[in-house]
């Protein structure tokens, strides 16, 4: 291996990295997230400090393990699913790869090479966001955090850094390359991250029953590759008392550093079969490289040249019989065209065959382990069903809705038809909406998948009668209009940027900021698009909580839906961008009138979310009642503030209740 090629590889990689808007977007986010949780956001639930107690430390070596391990595994893993697995992709797309079998570079520099810059880049990433944590919680003026910020301890950050964050990036850096050196298929980048998300973040993080034998627990610590279950079951779950967590350092035992180093091994074990695989397939199963004569010689018997080349050579014939016509196709033939067209290409993706059966297990196994008080089986109804798998099918179906759409909207360019592709006479509208209806087969087969395993649940239950239309309300009316609007946005993402990994940036920080604000109990029914737990179900009436906020959210949400789409028709691009009209289409009376026409469809989502507003404001948890509260019980304590307290003996109390006003005297 020459260290001069490889340097020269990796260096032009690396550069690039900065240059790539996934990797800005990831800092921004990383930023904002530091900044969030250092205000004690995410805190170790230790003791009661409401009475002057202390606090537990975001600045301790727990806290900060904590941080990191949820931040880096959430976080960073779709953002170096993309990083890591989209290089040697990108270079076949290029047709770079060609390129090795004439040039003096090897298959192993070229393949370590390109890994190390992804994992050097990301490193400083994690450098950065180290560098945030610091600033934040230590230097940043924060009157929340005052009691929460223990004195600086750089092995606080550092020691986590090592032990947690470091293996788990190069297990995702190292099995995502492989991936998407082995597949060459865009969409199978996120198998890893979405599977570590359904086993990890449903199942590892939280199922730990009281009845579960101990070793089993101890197997199912040490193969979470975040760290996170070990970390929970050893020392958090168990209150050790403020004092321990502000100052103790993490004491680590040798089962976990050898399950850390195993998955460090791992991300680097997948990069020596990349290169093994991509050595074996560009030169050849065995030896040099033979040409595709020669390789049909050896299926023909060792044929002679010329009889090869007569077998192979087609019959001349008429051009007539390709029944090929010319004309304008009206906008439903064009959507039928588009969209048969997308299927058949949906029917060899090996992602839909993978995804829908992880999500089955997810629904039927959180459905089956599901306990209530005092460790007792949960009776499932259909309406509880609906809602309870309502969370996970939101989060992962707009994924896999976000990498299908974006795939497909960039499939054209990426095989080089796009030249041909937009100039035929398909209106642009029929061509994406035509597009999305496919992919939206994507989500109707996991919603019917995860319906049927909802059924074969009740089923197995046989307590309750099966009904169809708790699960046809909950997720056809209310479920159906979240997709409509990821799936418009993330087109009109990539129709504004007209790049992929700029779109999955976008994409992933819209989520991830949603979920910040559901974390940190900031979202209300206006920003609340997927309604993340805020749907309740009873079934003596349908939705009666909150109903006419779910009517407004969803009315809200439909109208975002057409004005994206409007915008994603407006923007998308059929010809190369002349510079000199960007720079002009960039005026402010161009931007004014392009404002002006977009206005009338931004009408109906402006009125549906002021009077939604208005409803959370006077709510009963709104900004309102919250400031009748406080001057309540101002008044209140300066009635009574100098008045002796009586004796009782007795008290005879007249109580009224008027729950429809949740008010009682």
């Amino acid at each position: 291996m020459s260290a001069a090629r490889w340097y020269r590889v990796f260096r032009l990689d690396f550069l690039y990295s900065f240059r790539r808007p996934l990797f800005w977007i990831l800092i921004l986010v990383l930023g904002f997230t530091s900044y969030g949780l250092s205000s004690g956001t995410l805190q170790i639930a230790t003791g009661d400090s409401r009475v002057g107690g202390t606090k537990a430390w975001v600045t301790s070596e727990f806290a900060v393990g904590e941080m990191l391990i949820i931040v880096v595994f959430l976080w960073y893993g779709f953002f170096l699913a993309v990083a890591a697995g989209m290089p040697l992709i990108r270079d076949d797309e290029l047709k770079i790869t060609d390129l090795l079998r004439s040039s003096s570079l090897t298959v192993g520099e070229y393949v370590w090479a390109k890994f190390g810059a992804v994992l050097a880049a990301f490193l400083v990433v994690l450098g950065a966001h180290v560098v945030f944590m610091i600033i934040c919680n230590h230097f940043v003026p924060n009157e929340k955090s005052l009691e929460i910020r223990g004195p600086f301890v750089l092995t606080n950050y550092l020691i986590p850094t090592v032990v947690f964050a470091l293996p788990t990036i190069v297990f995702i850096t190292g099995v995502s390359f492989v991936v998407g050196e082995w597949t060459r298929r865009p969409i199978l980048l996120f198998l890893l991250p979405v599977a570590g998300l359904l086993v990890c973040g449903f199942f590892l993080w939280d199922w730990s029953p009281v009845w579960l034998d101990p070793r089993i627990n101890r197997v199912l610590m040490l193969i979470d590759p975040s760290g996170f279950r070990w970390l929970n079951e050893t020392w958090l779950k168990g209150d050790r008392g403020v004092n321990f967590y502000n100052t103790a350092h993490i004491p680590f035992d040798a089962g976990l550093i050898a399950s850390r180093i195993v998955f460090f091994a791992v991300g680097i074990g997948s990069v020596a079969l990349a290169q093994f695989h991509l050595t074996r397939t560009i030169r050849g199963s065995a030896g040099p490289a033979r040409s595709w004569l020669e390789v049909l010689r050896r299926r023909k018997g060792s044929a002679p040249e010329s009889t090869v080349a007569s077998a192979a050579a087609p019959a001349p014939a008429s051009v007539a019989v390709l029944g090929m016509g010319s004309g304008v196709p009206s906008f439903w033939r064009s959507l039928w065209l588009v969209a048969r067209t997308e299927l058949r290409e949906l029917r060899s993706q090996p992602g839909l065959y993978l995804f829908v059966p992880l999500i089955l297990l997810q629904t039927i196994g959180t459905s089956t382990l599901a306990e209530g008080a005092f460790g007792t089986p949960i009776l499932q109804t259909p309406g509880m069903m609906a809602v309870a798998t309502m969370n996970t099918l939101t989060l992962l179906i707009c994924l896999l809705l976000m990498f299908y759409t974006v795939e497909s909207v960039r499939r054209e360019q990426g095989t080089g038809l796009a030249s041909i592709h937009y100039a035929t006479p398909i209106r642009t509208s029929a061509l994406l909406f035509g597009k999305a209806l496919a992919n939206s087969l994507v989500g109707l087969a996991i919603v019917l998948a995860t319906l049927v395993g909802c059924l074969i649940v009740i089923a197995v239950q046989g307590k309750v009668q099966l009904e169809l239309w708790p699960f046809a309300l909950i997720w056809g009316v209310l479920l159906l209009p979240t997709f409509l609007l990821w799936t418009s946005f993330v087109t009109a993402a990539f129709s504004l940027t007209n790049n992929r990994e700029a779109t999955y940036g976008i994409g992933l920080g819209v989520l991830i900021f949603t979920g910040y604000r559901q974390m940190t109990t900031q979202m209300n029914w206006v920003g609340n698009w997927l309604i993340w737990s805020s749907v309740h179900w009873t079934d003596m009436g349908v939705l009666e909580f909150d109903r006419w906020a779910l009517i407004l959210n969803r009315v809200m949400v439909l109208g975002l839906s057409v004005f994206f789409t409007v915008l994603a028709v407006g923007l998308f691009r059929r010809r190369d961008v002349d510079p000199g009209r960007v720079w002009t289409r960039l005026y402010p009376v161009a931007l004014l009138k392009y404002g002006l026409k977009l206005l009338p469809y931004a009408a109906v989502p402006v009125i549906a979310g002021v009077a939604l507003y208005a409803q959370v404001y006077q709510g009963f948890e709104g900004a309102a009642a919250k400031k009748a509260q406080k001057d309540y019980w101002r008044k209140n304590l300066a009635t009574w503030k100098d008045i002796p307290k009586p004796a009782l003996s007795a008290v005879d109390l007249d109580l009224t209740l008027d729950p429809e006003r949740n008010y009682f005297n």
